[in-house]
């Protein structure tokens, strides 16, 4: 269904086929104040680059040209089904999830925490993409970029309660740890997706800051990865 390359250093372009979606995010080679460097390697423009206050909420907004939302709006996931409007979220540890249903022509993208998942966002998500029928949602296509793994987030005991099948304690170890992709990937099967649409990089943000900014790798960064999606015209 997917695949990702790196066409340039710094750049991990998502491949939905061929359909008109282009979808990316930045590595370490693109901090904030290179995003407009990284929009124009894609062809695109950063005027239509849109990002909302991220507070790690389940709040979506819908985009459009008629009704632009600002970048001071509280919300946590974006989508439209206009061509050309270039939705944007900023991670370092999150999951930044970008939805594509090619029935409804419709690209969404949500930043996921902890707190984003518990309170359930990619189901929302989910939701506003096929208008809450769940029938539509196994067309649905999910990619799950970089964030941080199992293998380095380790969480208090409290967490047993919010995600009881993905908290594990591993040998020897006082703390717990919950491994977020395993969580969306639960929450989305039970939306209705199917599991050959739903795929993970595979990149932990702490094990691979080279790569990628972390906040724990990085002990607190205030840097940030930029995931953008968008819907642009095939040529004929």
């Amino acid at each position: 269904m997917l695949t990702v390359t790196t066409p340039a250093q710094g750049l991990y372009r998502i491949h939905f086929f061929d359909t008109p979606v282009v979808a990316a995010f930045t590595g370490r080679e693109f901090p904030r104040a290179r995003f407009p460097d990284f929009l124009k390697v894609l062809d695109l423009k950063p005027e239509n680059l849109y990002l909302v206050n991220q507070k790690h909420t389940a709040r979506i907004v819908k985009i459009s040209q008629a009704s632009p939302v600002p970048d001071t709006e509280p919300a946590d996931g974006l989508w439209t089904a206009e061509e050309g409007i270039v939705l944007g979220i900023r991670t370092a540890d999150c999951i930044p999830a970008f939805f594509y249903h090619p029935e409804q022509g419709r690209i969404g993208l949500a930043h996921a925490g902890w707190r984003g998942l518990q309170a359930e966002i990619l189901p929302a998500m989910a939701a506003a993409l096929t208008d809450g029928k769940r029938a539509a949602a196994k067309s649905l296509k999910v990619f799950l970029g970089p964030c941080v793994g199992g293998c380095c987030y380790e969480v208090g005991p409290e967490f047993k309660s919010f995600f009881p099948k993905e908290y594990r304690v591993p040998v020897s170890k006082e703390r717990g740890c919950v491994d977020l992709v395993e969580v969306a990937k639960r929450q989305l099967a039970e939306s209705g997706l199917l599991a050959e649409n739903v795929q993970a990089s595979g990149y932990c943000t702490a094990c691979h800051k080279d790569r990628f900014y972390s906040v724990r790798g990085d002990g607190g960064t205030e840097e940030r990865m930029l995931s953008i999606i968008t819907r642009v015209r095939l040529s004929s």
